[in-house]
């Protein structure tokens, strides 16, 4: 597989990614309802997930 359908693919997932936890997070602001810390961790966790995760695609391609 070349690497430039590779890098494109990699994007790909994670603008998708990024767009659906921040659809996520703004129906969470303005629901109403008051959300937990424990609630928000994992999208916390994610998001350092995909900063790290990307940070190492560039630091080995």
């Amino acid at each position: 597989m070349p690497l430039a359908l590779l890098v494109k693919g990699f994007y790909s997932v994670m603008v998708m990614t990024v767009l659906s936890m921040m659809w996520g997070y703004v129906r969470g602001l303005t629901s109403g309802q008051r959300s937990s810390w424990m609630a928000k961790m994992p999208f916390y966790g994610w998001i350092g997930c995909l900063v790290i995760a990307s940070i190492a695609f560039h630091l080995l391609t």
